[in-house]
Parts: structure tokens; C-alpha cells; sequence
């Protein structure tokens, strides 16, 4: 089954795709929704040829966080 892929939002209990999307009405669809519970709150990455990357899941970085990756063991 081919398919393309939207990212929406639920409001009031309903999905809300954006609004230029159109589907036919009666069309099969598929809801992915993404375990919360288990997101990292960050990852670190290291280049090939540069010091480590630092990525947040909402692209902050705050003191709490920085206390976390000191506690991470190499």
C-alpha cells in the first residue's frame, strides 16, 4: 500500500491536518502516533572530525539538562 504522510495535531478530540491538505471523503487512513513517554531529551553525537553534538528534542538547552549529560558516563 503506497501513501504519503502527514503531520497533524488533535484538537477537541478530533485529528486537524493542515489545511492544505484535501482528502476524498471516505478515503482509508492511518494514525502513527508516537510513544511520548519513551522521547530522549537529548542525544549526543559525535562528528568525524569535530567535537560532540548536542541535540534536544526542543532545541534548548538549560541548566538541568547540562546537569544530566554530566551525570552520562563515556
Amino acid at each position: 500500500m503506497k501513501g504519503v504522510t502527514y503531520e497533524g495535531t488533535v484538537e477537541n478530540g478530533r485529528i486537524k491536518l493542515p489545511e492544505t491538505v484535501h482528502l476524498p471523503e471516505h478515503t482509508k487512513v492511518l494514525v502513527v502516533v508516537p510513544d511520548t513517554r519513551q522521547t530522549e531529551r537529548f542525544t549526543i553525537v559525535t562528528g568525524v572530525d569535530g567535537p560532540p553534538i548536542i541535540r534536544t528534542t526542543n532545541g534548548v538547552i538549560t541548566s538541568q539538562l547540562v546537569k544530566e549529560l554530566e551525570t552520562q558516563t563515556p
